[in-house]
């Protein structure tokens, strides 16, 4: 039976010994299915179609998001300000970048976009947070977290008017910035207990999903209407 694959297809017909199946039950159920003599799988290619070398201080790279014409990359230069790449993907060449320099900030972690800017997040105590202008590459607005006692924002997502960042403490925070006049709006602090150190996030039906660096693993769901 066919698997769907890749477009480019090559095709590889895979018989299993039926007297070996009890040796194998152990591995997968699915191991069951080639009971039926043979399965026909799709395996595609994987193959490299180009490399870039970005500049000797781009490197660390730590996130990306894209507005549909460039590809944006932020940077964790370590020994330097942080530092946003716009890549050409078309050409697949580096275009233009923005760094921290004038504003003092280092360590920028994560990114999203949204109207023409760009909003990210750096991993400072205090964290800081920018309004990045696309077209121009420039830095529009920095927020700093210093009178919240917020620090480290790991990641980010955009939903309406708002910003939602989080943050990667013992008990983190979610903080949500007013995209227009981008100030800040409010935040809630995350019980230990419930979830520490968010690394990642995501949205759907109207929730923020957030992934806790805990062990075991533990994911956060939560709503970022009524920020609980």
């Amino acid at each position: 039976m066919p698997l769907e694959g890749f477009a480019e297809r090559r095709y590889t017909k895979l018989t299993v010994n039926i007297s070996t199946l009890p040796s194998l039950m152990p591995l997968c159920l699915v191991t069951f299915l080639v009971s039926l003599l043979s399965v026909s799988v799709h395996c595609g290619t994987i193959r490299e179609h180009g490399q870039l070398t970005l500049n000797s201080n781009e490197y660390t790279l730590q996130s990306s998001v894209t507005d549909g014409t460039y590809l944006y990359f932020v940077a964790d230069a370590l020994t330097g300000y942080g530092k946003m790449v716009r890549v050409n993907p078309t050409t697949f060449t580096r275009s233009a970048s923005v760094t921290g320099s004038t504003t003092g900030t280092n360590y920028w972690r994560c990114v999203a976009q949204s109207g023409g800017y760009a909003y990210v997040g750096t991993f400072e105590a205090p964290a800081n947070l920018l309004q990045i202008t696309l077209a121009t590459m420039t830095i529009a607005n920095t927020l700093s977290l210093s009178s919240y006692s917020l620090n480290y924002a790991t990641t980010v997502q955009i939903v309406g008017s708002y910003a939602y960042f989080a943050t990667y403490e013992s008990s983190p925070s979610i903080v949500r910035i007013a995209i227009p006049g981008f100030t800040y709006s409010t935040s809630t602090t995350i019980s230990s207990s419930y979830c520490q150190y968010i690394s990642s996030s995501g949205q759907y039906d109207g929730y923020l999903f957030f992934t806790c660096y805990m062990a075991p693993g533990r994911l956060m769901r939560f709503d970022y209407a009524s920020m609980a």
